[in-house]
Parts: C-alpha cells; sequence; structure tokens
C-alpha cells in the first residue's frame, strides 16, 4: 500500500514533530530521504523561559518531559530563522501556542508575509474550553493551511464539528499528557516512547472516517510503525524522539 498524497502545505506523508529537530532541521536524520515537511519548535507571541522543574524521567517503554515550552519569543524567533526557512528543501510549518486568539492573529499575519512557510500548526490544550478553541481557531484561519495539534488521548473529538467548521487542514494528534512521581512530588509533562503506539493506532482507526486528515503524531519509533499508521488511515506521520537515534530502526524492537 502506498503512501496517501501529501497534505495541503506538505511534499509527503513524513515530518517530524514539533521540538525535536530544533528551529532548522540538521543536514542528516532518519527523515532526510523522505521529510515533506518541517515542523518548528513550540513558538510563542511572548518569550517563555524553561519550566524550573523541567526534566525527563523515564518509565517502562518511554519517557515523560516536561520543559516549560521554552523560546525566545515570536518577533526574535522570526529575525533570526526567517531567512533560513525560505531556502530550506521542505515547506516550514511553524508550530504556534498562543494564550488568547489576538496572540495568534499576530503571529499567523506575520507568518503569511514569509517565504516556504507551507502551513501553520497550532497547538491546543487537552483542557481547553470550547469558547477557547473557537477563538483560536476563528484567529489561525487565513491564507495557509490550518493544522491543530492536540494531545491524542484527550477528547478531542469534542471539537471536530468546530474544525470542520473552520475548514482546519487536519489534526495532528500529539503527544498526551502524564504524571510521574520524583522525590515525592509529581511531575506533569507529555509522554513520549513506543508504548504509545498501539493507543495511537486505535485511536486513528476509529477516527480515520471523521472527514479530517489525521497526522500521527506521536508514539512513532520506527519507520514500520510509521507506515503501519499510514495504513491504519492516518495521512501524515510525524516522528518524535526516534529522531534521537543516528539510525532509522525497522521494528520497535530495534528502537
Amino acid at each position: 500500500m502506498s503512501d496517501p498524497l501529501p497534505l495541503p502545505g506538505a511534499l509527503s506523508s513524513w515530518m517530524n514533530a514539533s521540538g525535536f529537530l530544533g528551529f532548522t532541521p540538521p543536514a542528516s536524520s532518519i527523515l532526510t530521504d523522505r521529510a515533506g515537511a518541517f515542523v518548528t519548535p513550540a513558538i510563542s507571541k511572548t518569550p517563555r523561559s524553561p519550566a524550573r522543574d523541567r526534566g525527563l524521567l523515564e518509565f517502562p517503554g518511554g519517557f515523560l518531559l516536561h520543559t516549560g515550552y521554552p523560546n525566545e519569543g515570536f518577533t526574535k524567533i522570526i529575525k533570526q530563522y526567517a531567512k533560513k526557512w525560505s531556502t530550506l528543501k521542505v515547506p516550514v510549518w511553524p508550530h504556534l501556542i498562543a494564550r488568547n486568539g489576538y496572540e495568534c492573529s499576530q503571529m499567523v499575519r506575520a507568518l503569511e508575509t514569509l517565504e516556504n512557510i507551507g502551513a501553520i500548526e497550532v497547538s491546543l490544550p487537552a483542557d481547553a474550553e470550547t469558547s477557547f478553541v473557537e477563538e483560536i481557531l476563528q484567529a489561525a484561519l487565513g491564507e495557509l493551511p490550518l493544522y491543530i495539534s492536540v494531545p491524542f488521548l484527550a477528547a478531542w473529538q469534542n471539537w471536530l464539528d468546530l474544525f470542520r467548521l473552520y475548514t482546519v487542514s487536519g489534526i495532528v494528534l500529539s503527544a498526551p499528557r502524564g504524571d510521574l512521581i520524583l522525590d515525592d512530588t509529581i511531575v506533569s509533562g507529555r509522554l513520549y516512547g513506543p508504548s504509545l503506539f498501539p493507543q495511537l493506532l486505535e485511536k486513528i482507526a476509529a477516527y480515520q472516517g471523521c472527514g479530517i486528515p489525521l497526522v500521527a503524531g506521536s508514539g512513532i519509533f520506527s519507520i514500520e510503525q510509521g507506515t503501519m499508521a499510514l495504513q491504519a488511515g492516518a495521512s501524515a506521520v510525524q516522528l518524535d524522539a526516534c529522531l534521537w537515534q543516528l539510525s532509522a530502526p525497522t521494528s520497535p524492537s530495534k528502537s
């Protein structure tokens, strides 16, 4: 079975997940020969400092990562990277996090003026109110394809009608959130690793007929698993922590 046709704003069905290749792609990675787009780390309108209790905690089958989405803020990032993005061989998908519609609109309108921006990817928190979701969708809708990133184990299906109303180009099923305990303190963060793959596959199979393309954006730890996600109904695949490996494993047991 061949890969599905590329989504709007992409050259192929394979790309990186936000935050796992920096603000410009490396010269070589697992995705070098198949990347169809480059997704940036999270960008906020104003600078964000790293979380004070940031860290990486392992558990069987994966790890929890807590960072606080540190970045230098939209204006400084665009000044530093816009020219570099314009020369990449693949389109760029800036990944935005916004506190309100005004911030989102300002960033999206500015990105619409830049070269080689293929699409906008906007992150929604798992516990977002419906009114906030609609505010962000209204602000983000514009000239570029819009992809909404949601933790795939959250109740994002409750927002499907809004996603259809605002003609969202795709839903990125991103890393779910979870808690672990370190030194008697609960640490919250996003979960990564191959143990998530069966749940991701179940979610794709359950909602592939929702009328909006689904991007498998978490739990893919090998090219083989990415291919399985496409066969299950995903329209595209985003690789996350497996990009930290020097070579692509062919099965989960080799990841």
